[in-house]
């Protein structure tokens, strides 16, 4: 994505889902608003049922999302994305406000997890030792525990590594106990009839009496739930494989949780024989906490003292422990990246990455400073902690729909899919039911919950999404200072834009060129033949397709025929043609097993990885020697092309399975395909030949590509992604008319004929 790699790449797909699913975890969210919502809104019958539609509508925004987490793996995500899809003018206003919301969505979040996590720890004092703590007194644990997450998240990367894969056992392997208890504790459980079919609200507590109106707040404890699966996306820069690895790992936690939090709701439900007494005063937790009253009388039930509850109660503390703790590290890996691109006050600090932990500290802090700022007041209003719940969830989904609606709206051409992506029809249909339910939840948590309403239990919700938005429109639109006049979009540090995206494919090209090399394709395709020797010398168990150089082939017939255009890292088009552009790709495809090209990301691992060796070092001298060479002739001496591997050797290296990526891989991979992400703005003449190491003139006159020759470019072509154009098939062009001209490679007998080095299509 055009960003150098200063995070440490550690995460594997289980740490990345497991991450997503200890922030959504069942544990903490129904544990934490059972009693505050499902029970005084509707009852068994629509938490049921509420959790099923609920679940159904989280997965399609989800899904939405994942797509673009596959297409643009980045800290950023949201923020990101939401740029990319923007309409040019509105992009740099676009990414400011959707990075705000959920910058301030998600602090809202954490306040929410660590508080329900106090009112856990509060339990243990009342029920155990009769102790009630005051407001000041939960205030400053609010205070301590989100210290001591800070502290954790201060480590060093392997560290959340662990403490990420025991949050996910834990709460997986915790939640089926619980859940496998709870009824096998319980002297008496409730019908499927009650748990599917009855309705119970308690108007008497809210002052809610329609029937409708209940069934609209009671979906607030089911969509709590579906809270955090974007941390995902923002732990990509630490994920290896992130183009696949995170959008896997939101789909699956976001599975596993609409799964672990039916199954949980039900057993709650199952054993829960009186609502009301959970809610009375007089009872063991002073009507404060339905949940552990509800583990008091199980345990007491079985076993006459209801202190063994306490014991079930610690199973959803630790696991809020947790989701804080994650909250608090997706959050800041969203705050660094948005510093890092120069939106946040002190970016400078703010976007630093500690060398030591390979963490960024600074932003850890920040976003636990902002948590309780905006959290303190919970503790001395109850109304207030529904408005920051429901603050959370709108102000969170609103973010969410920034970059759903800009696809939506956007031109197909605009985005270009990852390895994980839907077919076209199928993604705008999802994008557009994503938005619907993002529409609904913004108006229906916005509303008031209690009756009569009074200034002290009014639903803020309404109030604080109008004044985060306001504030952020503010920040950018402000006179003099404000973001319009300094922030322009996401900033890749490796360069910027068509000067980086030439670098990165020059460098991609180089890379391909070697691996040709080994596999001894490039000989077998200038003399036009597929040896058997020269297949078994080069150790390839796979059949040489029929059209691979047909690119190089039909360039050197003056560029007739088809015409090749692509688009990925930099578009371009140059005249190719005879055996048809449209052969060697269908050859190429089907050599490298490549089904279409949303799933050419993890062939670019396969093909940089191979190729990187000492080797590549050689090659990429070359590159350098022989544009320096053509730019100035007789300046340089060419620098000595790397002896041919002996045949035994070149089989042992091309016979052995790609390798996990590199993290120059990584870099590579992202890099090249960072302009595509970055609005398409196309490579000049001069950025184009740099990519094949020739002067602008000397390509547009003769087409002649030095070492990234047409047969390389053939199979550096799939490194990009492609379209189809005019009924041809189109690779992405590495270099628009290099592939005019076979150029000349180490004394090949194949010469560069004649081509153009094209228009770059926009």
């Amino acid at each position: 994505m055009g960003y150098a790699q200063t995070l440490s790449r550690t995460f594997t797909l289980f740490n990345n889902a497991g991450a997503a699913f200890t922030i959504l975890s069942p544990l903490t969210a129904l544990t934490g608003t059972y009693g505050t919502w499902g029970l005084l809104y509707g009852g068994p019958v629509l938490m049921t049922w509420g959790l099923v539609g609920v679940s159904a509508f989280s997965l399609i925004v989800c899904v939405c999302l994942a797509e673009m987490a596959s297409a643009y793996p980045t800290s950023g995500a949201i923020y990101y994305w939401s740029w990319v899809l923007a309409p040019g003018r509105a992009k740099a206003v676009v990414c400011w406000v959707s990075g705000w919301v959920l910058v301030l969505g998600q602090a809202a979040f954490i306040a929410a997890n660590a508080a329900i996590l106090v009112e856990l720890l509060g339990m243990f004092a009342i029920m155990g030792a009769g102790v009630q703590f005051s407001g000041v007194h939960n205030l400053l644990i609010f205070w301590g525990v989100l210290a001591a997450c800070a502290a954790a998240n201060s480590a060093p990367n392997a560290v959340m590594a662990y403490l990420t894969s025991l949050g996910a056992l834990w709460n997986a392997v915790a939640l089926a106990a619980l859940v496998a208890a709870l009824p096998a504790l319980a002297a008496s459980r409730n019908s499927a009839q009650y748990l599917f079919t009855r309705w119970d609200d308690m108007a008497e507590v809210t002052g809610v009496k329609s029937h409708a109106y209940n069934s609209l707040l009671g979906l607030m404890m089911s969509q709590y739930l579906f809270l955090g699966f974007d941390a995902c996306p923002h732990l990509a820069e630490e994920t290896q494989h992130a183009d696949i690895n995170a959008p896997r790992g939101m789909v699956l936690a976001t599975a596993a949780t609409a799964l672990g939090g039916f199954a949980y709701m039900l057993v709650l439900n199952a054993v829960t024989t009186d609502s009301r007494a959970l809610l009375a005063l007089e009872n063991e937790s002073r009507g404060q906490h339905p949940v552990a009253q509800l583990f008091w009388n199980v345990h007491k039930e079985a076993y006459g003292d209801g202190r063994g509850g306490l014991a079930l109660l610690s199973i959803p503390t630790l696991a809020a422990l947790m989701c804080t703790y994650e909250s608090i590290a997706a959050n800041a890996r969203m705050l660094f990246a948005f510093s890092r691109d120069g939106a946040v006050p002190f970016h400078k600090y703010i976007g630093r990455v500690e060398a030591r932990t390979k963490t960024p500290v600074v932003a850890v802090w920040v976003v636990v400073g902002a948590a309780a700022v905006v959290g303190s007041p919970m503790f001395f209003s109850t109304p207030y902690v529904a408005t920051i719940e429901t603050m959370a969830v709108v102000n969170t989904y609103i973010a969410y729909g920034v970059p759903i609606a800009c696809k939506l709206l956007a031109d197909r051409s605009a985005f270009l899919p990852g390895p994980y992506s839907m077919r076209p029809w199928l993604s705008r249909t999802l994008n557009a039911a994503a938005l619907a339910w993002i529409g609904f939840i913004a108006v229906v948590f916005s509303l008031p919950t209690l009756y009569p309403i009074t200034p002290g239990n009014m639903n803020y919700n309404v109030a604080g999404t109008v004044l985060v938005l306001a504030l952020s429109l503010f920040g950018y639109y402000c006179p003099v200072v404000g973001g319009r006049h300094w922030f322009t979009g996401p900033r890749p540090n490796l360069g910027q834009f068509s000067e980086d995206v030439a670098a990165a494919q020059q460098k991609a090209a180089a890379m391909a060129a070697h691996l040709v090399l080994q596999r001894d394709l490039l000989d077998a395709a200038q003399h036009g033949c597929a040896s058997k020797t020269a297949k078994d010398q080069a150790g390839l168990a796979e059949p040489k397709p029929a059209g691979a150089g047909d690119g190089a082939a039909g360039s050197r017939k003056s560029g007739s025929g088809g015409r090749a255009t692509g688009r990925g890292s930099g578009s371009g088009s140059g005249a190719g043609g005879g055996a048809g552009p449209g052969a060697a790709a269908a050859a190429r495809k089907e050599m490298y097993h490549v089904p279409d090209h949303d799933q050419r990301q993890p062939l670019l691992r396969g093909l940089i990885a191979e190729g990187m060796d000492e080797g590549l070092a050689e090659e990429e001298a070359e590159v350098e020697a022989e544009a320096e060479e053509q730019r100035h002739p007789g300046a340089g001496v060419r620098a000595p092309a790397p002896q041919q591997p002996a045949p035994q050797a070149r089989g042992a290296a091309t016979k052995a399975e790609p390798r996990a990526v590199a993290e120059a891989a990584e870099e590579g991979g992202d890099a090249a395909r960072g302009e595509g992400s970055l609005g398409r703005q196309p490579l000049g003449a001069e950025a184009q030949a740099e990519v094949v190491g020739v002067a602008p003139e000397e390509s547009s006159r003769r087409g002649r590509g030095g070492v990234a020759n047409g047969h390389v470019l053939a199979a550096a072509s799939l490194l990009l992604p492609a379209r189809r154009e005019g009924g041809c098939s189109s690779g992405g062009a590495v270099a628009g008319g290099a592939g005019g001209g076979a150029g000349r490679r180490r004394g090949s007998r194949a010469t560069g004929g004649s081509g153009s080095s094209g228009e770059v299509p926009r």
